[in-house]
């Protein structure tokens, strides 16, 4: 882009501690631009700078305009130094910078570890510039005290010139929150990584030579080799600071010497602006011609220039800081999502909206998602269908839409592991304190959205209710998920026997299907085993035996009383109909009332033959149960082999079928596993390509196997060659 030459630029003086627009003379100009030819660029940046992102803005507020933002005043704490990123990949040093408003934390924003003193130095402009600003507004409204020597023409002169000085410290502070906000843009969209900041590397640069209220074309001809270097690194110093025939900027020197105190509670400069006032107004005044206006009374105001101007800000969440430090990243959103529905504390629906409303564009929305929620939150609405919506509404590609990890992902055809199953039985505790009457009718009508249950699975949920406490929930939903899968593991003669579980108050199982405080969710790099089992050394660590299953067997005195499901109308697919399924006691679950006195946290899973589950030790120290097999992947042809017959066959859902294919998948099969998911409807089973995809993944696995064996083959006849 052209730029217009300009051999010679008006700069700021400096009077005191407060700036005053004057220009230097030319004669100094010339000797600073021949001394700047010898210094030299020691480090430049990654990519030269050729356009600008800060936009110019010559205008100034209005007090009435700023005050009204004063609702939404934000503050930037001290950068936290953190670690993000899964282990095995190693962790990222970030910083994080509290987001503060009225002293409550908002949230963060990611910055690179390189800026830190930039960012803190901007800050400071904007806050120096604030205070300036309106120790000038308070001037220009304070009455002069007229007497009879008094000088009229003396008096307008002064207003005049306390009218210009605030006009230009407006136009400044102005000019520093436009080149925040640039800012805290690109820091959002570039999130937590180690890339350049280069709005703010423009920031620095500009201000460095006092370009910030010029445009790219009015730069003069020799700007080109201040735009290539790094204003970060310290062997530019010379070169961005040579030829200034002013004194040293005070803004630097004051922020070393200032405590931290001015982040959160913003500057007072106002006895300083006393002392060193009628200096800068005569400064001011004896400027002439020369003086550098930024203010221009024709200038409009930016669109944008506070952080809650439309597109808002949306800093980076508590729980987002959080899951992206356990190694998880947010390229794909439903998961967190998940994450935070499944979390053992019950997130409250107006955190889980803002969670949903800080992915999205604006807030214009907000009262449809709200509506959304709730119907979640209530069990009224499934998680594939909310799911679903958030994916449209985000726009997400195909590969974005996974929307579970865990058992959702690879156990599609177990209710109690689902997350469904969880909301619908947190809904039936809140409905049964305000409405205990019709809590059971609309917890079934619930389940019934994303199962078929069976007489033993309707068994399993009365069981489910009788026991569920809000801190228990995921412990029970994970007793009566073992309980279902008992007859696939159990040995021939075992059929009779019946599990008697012991429960506890809160939902410290090692079982826990969701994450906690305590368990960090194993970050996508690393696979998870569908068992969901851990090892003797782990569960120590957590105080609880792998052998074991913590429940409480104690009710309290308002404990209440529920009507069993056996007696109760139970809604199905065809309607409403009378169960006696509780009659059949083959299945059914017991609580014991001769509890042991002995008897402790630990969980008890008791049959009634008088056997107790325990989890066999194998040699190198695992845990499995009967007949258990721990796979070295989630991805399985057999499994895909199922999940083809149940998706053709209605038994799951599209996303049910796309969780499975896409959980863990090698390398070898991402192409075929895409293709196939790009052509498939989600409303119809298309047989031939369900039967290409499957005879795609056998040969791609037949071929990994004939590399395998062919490098163990080389191998072991090197290995006889060497001896």
């Amino acid at each position: 882009m052209a730029r217009t030459k300009q051999t010679a630029r008006k700069h700021p003086k400096q009077f005191g501690k407060v700036l005053q627009p004057y220009g230097k003379p030319v004669r100094v100009q010339h000797r600073a631009m021949n001394a700047a030819k010898h210094a030299v660029i020691s480090r430049a940046l990654p990519e030269p700078i050729c356009i600008f992102r800060i936009p110019v803005t010559k205008a100034e507020l209005s007090m009435d305009q700023w005050d009204a933002q004063a609702p939404h005043r934000i503050h930037y704490g001290v950068p936290q130094l953190m670690n993000y990123g899964a282990e095995d990949a190693g962790p990222l040093e970030c910083l994080r910078v509290p987001v503060l408003k009225d002293q409550r934390l908002l949230g963060y924003v990611p910055l690179p570890t390189r800026y830190r003193s930039s960012w803190v130095y901007l800050c400071y402009c904007v806050e120096y510039w604030l205070s300036i600003w309106k120790c000038w507004d308070k001037e220009s409204k304070r009455k002069q005290r007229k007497t009879k020597k008094t000088n009229i023409k003396t008096q307008e002169e002064r207003a005049g010139l306390v009218d210009t000085s605030r006009k230009n410290a407006g136009s400044r502070f102005l000019q520093a929150m436009v080149a925040r906000r640039a800012v805290l843009e690109e820091c959002m969209t570039n999130g937590v990584n180690d890339e350049r900041i280069k709005s703010l590397d423009e920031f620095i640069i500009r201000n460095h030579r006092d370009w910030l209220f010029m445009e790219f074309d009015e730069l003069p001809d020799d700007a080109d080799k201040y735009l290539r270097a790094d204003p970060l690194h310290a062997g530019n110093k010379k070169l961005f600071e040579t030829g200034w025939g002013v004194k040293e900027d005070s803004i630097p020197m004051m922020l070393g010497q200032a405590e931290n105190a001015w982040m959160s509670k913003g500057l007072d400069l106002s006895e300083m602006f006393k002392r060193s006032m009628n200096a800068a107004l005569e400064e001011l005044k004896t400027g002439g011609e020369e003086i550098d206006i930024p203010y221009n009374e024709n200038a409009e105001l930016p669109d944008k220039w506070h952080e809650s101007h439309e597109p808002p800000i949306r800093f980076i969440s508590e729980r987002k800081d959080e899951f992206l430090r356990q190694g998880f990243t947010l390229d794909e959103p439903l998961v967190f999502l998940y994450h935070c529905l499944r979390a053992e504390e019950e997130i409250e629906r107006g955190d889980f909206l803002r969670e949903i409303m800080d992915m999205l564009a604006n807030d214009e929305t907000l009262q449809e998602w709200s509506s959304c929620v709730d119907q979640l939150i209530d069990s009224e609405m499934t998680w594939d269908d909310f799911s679903n919506l958030v994916a449209g509404e985000l726009d997400l590609e195909l590969d974005q839409r996974v929307n579970s990890m865990g058992p959702d992902g690879v156990e599609p055809d177990h209710p109690f592991s689902k997350l469904d199953a969880m909301i619908a039985v947190r809904a039936y505790l809140r409905n049964w304190t305000s409405n205990p009457e019709s809590a059971a009718e609309i917890f079934f009508q619930s389940i019934h959205r994303f199962s078929d249950p069976d007489a033993k699975d309707l068994r399993l949920w009365d069981w489910v209710l009788e026991h569920a406490k809000p801190k228990t929930v995921t412990t029970v939903l994970q007793a009566a998920h073992n309980h279902c899968k008992k007859p696939l593991n159990r040995k021939q003669g075992d059929e009779g026997a019946r599990p008697t579980i012991t429960d506890h108050t809160d939902d410290a199982n090692p079982c826990s299907l969701s994450p906690s405080s305590n368990t960090q969710p194993t970050p996508p790099t690393k696979a998870m085993q569908s068992n969901m089992e851990v090892d003797d050394a782990e569960e120590a660590s957590r105080g609880n035996s792998p052998d074991d299953i913590v429940m409480d067997s104690e009710q309290s005195a308002d404990q209440r009383s529920l009507i069993p499901v056996s007696k109760t109308m139970i809604p199905s697919s065809h309607g409403l109909v009378h169960s006696d399924a509780g009659e059949n006691q083959g299945d059914q679950l017991t609580t014991p009332q001769n509890t042991p006195p002995e008897h402790t946290s630990d969980a008890i899973v008791e049959y009634q033959d008088g056997s107790q589950f325990a989890a066999k030790h194998q040699e190198d120290g695992r845990s499995t149960g009967n007949n258990n097999f721990i796979p070295e992947s989630l991805f399985s042809l057999s499994d895909v082999q199922r999940a083809i017959h149940a998706f053709s066959h209605d038994c799951i859902s599209f996303n049910e079928f796309r969780n499975i294919l896409l959980t863990d998948i090698p390398p070898i099969h991402v192409n075929s596993v895409q293709e196939a998911l790009r052509t498939l409807h989600p409303g119809r089973a298309d047989m031939k390509t369900l039967h290409a995809l499957l005879k795609a993944l056998h040969g791609e696995e037949a071929l990994t196997a004939r590399d395998t064996g062919f490098c163990v083959f080389v191998t072991s006849v090197s290995s006889r060659n060497d001896l």
